[in-house]
């Protein structure tokens, strides 16, 4: 089996886009102080709690349960939803604890919202995404090279999934971490409002933005990537514009806490 070069290009553009270029804006960044630090890491810190330790082993026990199945199989509409509005549960939730309570009032400027929404995004997208790009395009590698045999027993199964990938299939794979990073600003800044000023209807908004993002586009669009993409990405678009328009909010004094 021989790799196609479009393939492996693709593979490599996308491993630096959705790997190596979030590591190294983020290390631009902090140096030049254009973001701060602290905020960042909690932002990270926020995606892997409430994602790989809390929300995604949760997901993998549920899905070895036959009425689990059965329920997702017999009620699609209802259990995307109900995934969209569980990914909205706990990163939200995860990023007002963080907002709220591990950051400090100073700590909570608009500067401060884009470093933690930067951090949770990009954490995302390195883990979800840059390490599977990395290692597709590694295995791809040692097909092409004949270091894994893809008539082998392990390697068979690896050379008939890595055969399903195509130049566009990858590349929207990037678009769809676009849309997701813009995403994760947005509702970032919408927490981080709603702490400064102690409105928690700020968080239910980003609840439910996070809900219609995760699962209107794909109830939309169906099996067709290319509209799927398009709609997060406008949504996307739409919420980022909002959020940019409300950073002289942030120019004002915090609210003080309620007694």
């Amino acid at each position: 089996m021989v790799v196609p070069s479009i393939t492996i290009c693709s593979l490599a553009l996308a491993a630096a886009l959705t790997f190596l270029a979030p590591v190294i804006l983020l290390i631009v960044l902090c140096v030049k102080r254009i973001i701060a630090p602290k905020p960042m890491w909690f932002g990270v810190l926020a995606f892997f709690v409430s994602q790989i330790c809390l929300r995604l082993p949760i997901l993998s026990a549920l899905g070895k349960q036959s009425w689990f199945l059965a329920f997702a199989k017999q009620n699609t509409t209802v259990y995307l939803i109900a995934l969209a509005f569980t990914a909205g549960l706990f990163e939200e939730t995860a990023r007002y604890v963080g907002a709220r309570f591990c950051l400090k009032p100073a700590e909570r400027g608009y500067r401060d919202a884009v470093a933690f929404g930067l951090g949770h995004g990009f954490c995302e997208c390195i883990l979800i995404v840059g390490l599977t790009e990395v290692s597709n395009l590694a295995t791809c590698l040692l097909l092409n090279s004949g270091a894994l045999s893809p008539s082998g027993t392990a390697g068979a199964p690896i050379a008939a999934a890595m055969a399903k990938l195509s130049a566009p299939l990858i590349l929207m794979a990037v678009w769809e971490r676009v849309s997701t990073v813009m995403f994760h600003l947005a509702a970032t800044v919408l927490v981080f409002r709603g702490v400064r000023n102690h409105q928690i209807g700020w968080y239910f908004l980003a609840l439910a933005a996070h809900t219609v993002v995760d699962s209107v586009p794909s109830l939309i669009a169906g099996s067709n990537m290319l509209l799927l993409e398009s709609v997060s990405f406008l949504i996307s678009l739409l919420l980022l514009i909002f959020a940019v328009r409300m950073k002289p909010r942030f120019q004002q004094p915090c609210l003080p806490a309620a007694v």
